[in-house]
């Protein structure tokens, strides 16, 4: 009697990259695809991957490769620190930075995210290697910027809705999210401070305390200041959030050099973004709220670092 031969799928996992809109950025991710490939004896022969196939595979690429809609990814392989230019992208728009000058002085993370940093008072990177093992003061100089894909929302009033509060915020006329009810000081390095008002906090927290029975409350020194700046038209093209005036420096600039202020537990710090309406992006910068009087020097060099590194 004939043995009936029996046809056993071989499986593999094929790896696909796709681009990931609802969180905004490239993700590579393992796909689930199984590929049922048939034995030499099987009737049928493998099924070839059509044309076109291929194409959308090549063009749905990782934010590593050059340009970043183009080419199939090359793996990353590690070579030491070093200076040389790494492939990098904000959604489909590609650049090329210096290795030295990424936060991990190498490249994109696997999610293809990337900060860059440079270092007080020059707003230079810092020489390859060199960012492993630095004292307090040069970490506290590292000027932080990080870009991020915005394209689910308009990019014009993208900050906006950063100082607008939430339904229930709203409803709750909560004076820590409602720039109205915030106290307007004097103008301070070319910007306008927003503090909280003291008196109308203390009412938001009593007013808790009585809803909820419970005896805590948030101290204000805990609220964020804000530091808004808009143009003639009224749009907000920069806006600055720093911890409390209400607590202490930390550091404080002499010269070239940051100076930790021994009586201060804690070091005030700064989150400042704007965006780049032509590449659909926002971009933070952190840093010590002691050097908050050079915001628009990082910020003008933060669009010079992204213009000379983008490539056409």
């Amino acid at each position: 009697m004939a043995r009936q031969q029996v046809c056993r799928p071989r499986t593999r996992v094929v790896e696909s990259i796709e681009f990931n809109s609802s969180a905004s950025l490239w993700r590579r991710t393992a796909g689930a695809a199984l590929l049922a490939l048939s034995l030499g004896a099987c009737s049928q022969p493998p099924t070839a991957v059509p044309a076109e196939t291929q194409v959308e595979t090549a063009q749905a690429v990782s934010p590593r490769s050059a340009p970043c809609i183009q080419q199939v990814p090359k793996p990353y392989q590690w070579e030491g620190y070093n200076d040389q230019l790494v492939d990098a992208c904000i959604g489909p728009t590609h650049y090329r930075f210096p290795a030295n000058l990424f936060r991990n002085q190498m490249g994109p993370d696997f999610q293809a995210n990337f900060s860059l940093v440079v270092m007080w008072p020059d707003l230079q990177p810092a020489e390859p290697g060199k960012l492993n093992g630095q004292p307090m003061e040069l970490v506290m100089a590292r000027v932080h910027i990080s870009p991020f894909f915005e394209d689910q929302v308009p990019i014009e009033t993208l900050l906006e809705r950063h100082i607008t509060p939430s339904e229930s915020q709203a409803h709750e006329r909560d004076p820590t999210a409602i720039l109205a009810l915030r106290d307007r000081q004097p103008d301070r390095f070319g910007l306008t401070p927003y503090f909280v008002n003291p008196a109308l906090f203390e009412a938001r927290e009593d007013r808790r305390q009585r809803e909820t029975g419970s005896k805590f409350r948030a101290p204000l020194r805990n609220i964020d200041d804000w530091y808004l700046l808009r143009d003639s038209t009224g749009r907000l093209n920069t806006m600055i959030i720093c911890d409390s005036h209400l607590r202490p420096e930390g550091y404080v600039a002499e010269g070239r050099a940051l100076v930790k202020i021994p009586t201060d537990r804690t070091n005030a710090l700064c989150m400042h973004r704007f965006v780049m309406d032509d590449v659909k992006a926002s971009v933070r910068i952190s840093y010590p709220r002691a050097l908050l009087k050079e915001w628009k020097r990082f910020e003008d060099r933060a669009r010079e670092l992204f213009e000379a590194h983008r490539v056409r």
